[in-house]
């Protein structure tokens, strides 16, 4: 036995590996989604682009709209314009069903009234004159609240 022939060996080294660097993968310069190369699918595509430009420009209107009904304020002045036009069609639009209801109130009154005083009528408690004087009484009284 041949001693000492394997000692300065020892084990293999393991070979070293070195860390390679991962080519460089091309950039793919998009704005967006990619456009579909199908016509139909392209044109449903910009459909879909047009619905969403004017749903995001509603948007930012109602917020502008609101943050100048708080009486903040807004530094670009072309949103800040459209938010304060927004505002008064607004308050313009509460203003109109304000009256409205106000109407069909006074309708459903007078027509109250007419049945009760049809039914007084029947049982000979009120003339046509106490009637008309009746329903004028409470139209003023009705309006002037």
């Amino acid at each position: 036995m041949a001693q000492g022939q394997l000692k300065g060996r020892g084990k293999a080294k393991s070979v070293s590996l070195r860390k390679q660097a991962k080519a460089a993968q091309p950039k793919k310069h998009r704005a967006g989604v990619a456009k579909p190369k199908n016509q139909a699918r392209l044109e449903r595509f910009k459909q879909r682009q047009t619905v969403t430009r004017q749903i995001n420009a509603n948007i930012e209107q109602l917020t502008a709209a609101k943050v100048c009904q708080a009486g903040e304020r807004l530094k670009t002045r072309d949103i800040a314009a459209k938010g304060k036009e927004m505002a008064r069609d607004i308050k313009r639009e509460a203003l109109k069903r304000k009256k409205p209801r106000v109407e069909e109130k006074l309708e459903k009154l007078r027509a109250k009234l007419d049945h009760q005083d049809g039914k007084d009528a029947e049982f000979g408690r009120a003339s046509k004159k106490q009637k008309g004087l009746l329903n004028d009484e409470v139209i003023s009284r009705v309006s002037a609240s």
